[in-house]
């Protein structure tokens, strides 16, 4: 799966809890994996397996499975530095028409210095 900067900043959002984020452009695979990717980086602080128990349709028999899943607890400091450097729409979509006039894609920290250069040149330093 290819990381989606845009389902990174709404995650980050979202999470933040602050304003209310429309996440159903996403699919839930996508959800869990961009979850993933932000404890990864250090973005996001959570909880990643816990144990569930169902029962077995055929047998009725109670099972014990393992899943993986991140459960979210709260933003780390990076997360936002990240966020608060995003959050506005101005910036994020000039930033974000930079990438796609230059290149493809690009990585974490060059979009982050690339919002900061965005920021920088609205506030005029």
């Amino acid at each position: 799966m290819k990381r989606d900067m845009d389902l990174i900043r709404a995650l980050l959002l979202h999470y933040e809890g602050e304003d209310p984020v429309d996440m159903s452009v996403w699919a839930k695979d996508q959800i869990l994996y961009h979850t993933g990717l932000l404890h990864d980086a250090g973005l996001l602080q959570s909880s990643i397996t816990r144990l569930v128990r169902r029962r077995v349709k055929q047998t009725g028999d109670l099972k014990e499975f393992h899943e993986s899943e991140q459960i979210p607890t709260q933003l780390t400091w990076e997360g936002h530095e990240f966020l608060d450097k995003s959050r506005s729409d101005e910036i994020w979509a000039k930033a974000r028409s930079n990438v796609k006039e230059n290149v493809v894609s690009i990585g974490f920290n060059l979009m982050s210095s690339l919002l900061d250069a965005t920021i920088k040149t609205k506030l005029g330093i």
